[in-house]
């Protein structure tokens, strides 16, 4: 899997549950949040950190958390396996549901986190992972496979996938270090 780096900030482009490589984008991109494809066809979302979705192509609208309150911004966005739907995650590990197929499962807002949480991700199966900032890992409908919550980090990380076959997981560290859980492949740069 290519890994890339988005100016300070980590994104990924998700098809489907099949994680593709992170994206440059500009500044102004890297404030909004992350971009989604919408599955099988021409589209994508980006969400931003006042969880306003935008849509471009055949994405279809569900819904968002923009104009509303949030405890902490947005950081980040996944789409449902067949992408009808989305998730967005808040710092504070909030997360929201939008369309079909797109279940709240639980989260971790209105919970001490140790670290902030930098993105979400989510399986084939339509169960979804957060991860924080220290690597700590959180699994909702999913198998938890480990985590790098409580250890030492070199940098911290900014972006996770899951495995197309849900059979693991990897988070991305901002120095480009892979840590694989599962039947996740080791990572290739």
């Amino acid at each position: 899997m290519p890994l890339g780096s988005v100016l300070g900030s980590m994104a990924t482009l998700v098809v489907g549950a099949v994680v593709g490589p992170l994206l440059s984008v500009s500044p102004a991109a890297a404030q909004a949040g992350s971009a989604t494809a919408a599955g099988p066809g021409s589209g994508y979302w980006e969400v931003a950190a006042d969880g306003g979705i935008f849509t471009y192509g055949d994405a279809q609208f569900h819904g968002s958390m923009g104009g509303k309150p949030l405890n902490e911004p947005i950081v980040g966005m996944a789409a449902t396996p067949g992408g009808g739907g989305y998730w967005e995650v808040a710092s504070d590990g909030g997360i929201f549901a939008f369309g079909p197929g797109a279940t709240f499962h639980g989260s971790m807002g209105g919970h001490p986190l140790a670290q902030p949480i930098v993105s979400i991700a989510a399986t084939s199966s339509g169960g979804d992972y957060e991860v924080a900032s220290d690597g700590g890992l959180f699994a909702y409908t999913t198998p938890f496979l480990g985590s790098m919550g409580g250890k030492h980090l070199n940098r911290p990380v900014g972006a996770m996938s899951v495995d197309p076959d849900g059979s693991g997981y990897l988070g991305v560290a901002r120095d480009g270090g892979g840590f694989t859980f599962g039947h996740s492949p080791t990572p290739r740069g």
